[in-house]
């Protein structure tokens, strides 16, 4: 894979402009990135909604995320037309960005969900956990491990159907491979796997571990690490 923004740009091609697309207000932040509500001008997509992700490869950080941005392209493309994931349409460059057009999902995301209601009922945690789990063993057939699969990357349509998005942390993984080694994604330490929290070898069951803790939170109102308003890094680690 190529080292430089440069050399990515050229591997990719670019088959949109800014001016493809009519700019709207601000959805969220995502780490380094914003994502906005985009209109599409002209082609067979006039006037199709779409997410727009721009991530500033101006930053002086941006060369540290530089692998997960490819990885979440090329994961993103892989899973555009499958059900429960929010795909990626376009990738383009713009002067100090790289555009990531995603599908738009036009609700809210699990975080805010269990935010408001703080547990669901069991028949509407059953139903979310459902498609979640169908969304990761989708995953792992194509060798893919997520491992960042935590509220925040669960995103909900109008009618209310789970989208996994942010593929950034994602890993392409064979079973028959040997454990992967890498460093823990500390911005949802919760949901992550001990494995991963130690920087120790991991495989596909890294995502099986956080879809446990996702189905504790949804039906308790919390993390099983949480203690007195404020998460137990003691317990885990234990």
């Amino acid at each position: 894979m190529a080292s430089t923004s440069k050399q990515n740009e050229e591997e990719i091609p670019k088959c949109v402009t800014l001016k493809d697309f009519k700019m709207g207000g601000s959805i969220r932040k995502v780490g380094y990135a914003e994502v906005f509500l985009v209109r599409k001008r002209g082609g067979c997509d006039d006037r199709k909604y779409y997410a727009m992700k721009r991530i500033d490869t101006s930053d002086n950080d941006y060369k540290k995320i530089e692998q997960s941005v490819m990885t979440e392209i090329q994961v993103g493309q892989k899973v555009l037309g499958a059900t429960f994931f929010v795909g990626l349409h376009y990738v383009f460059w713009s002067e100090s960005h790289v555009n990531l057009v995603m599908e738009y999902m036009g609700g809210l995301d699990m975080l805010y969900l269990l935010t408001k209601r703080k547990n669901l009922l069991e028949r509407h945690a059953r139903f979310y956990l459902a498609e979640v789990l169908l969304a990761i063993e989708a995953l792992h057939e194509m060798g893919i491990v997520h491992r960042n699969i935590n509220p925040h990357n669960i995103l909900l349509d109008s009618v209310g159907h789970i989208g996994l998005v942010n593929f950034g942390s994602c890993k392409q993984f064979q079973p028959h491979e040997e454990k992967e080694r890498n460093r823990a994604f500390r911005e949802t330490l919760e949901y992550m796997a001990p494995e991963i929290i130690k920087s120790e070898g991991h495989d596909m069951a890294v995502d099986w571990w956080s879809f446990g803790i996702l189905a504790y939170d949804m039906i308790v109102g919390l993390t099983p690490f949480e203690r007195n308003g404020g998460i137990s890094e003691d317990w885990m680690y234990q």
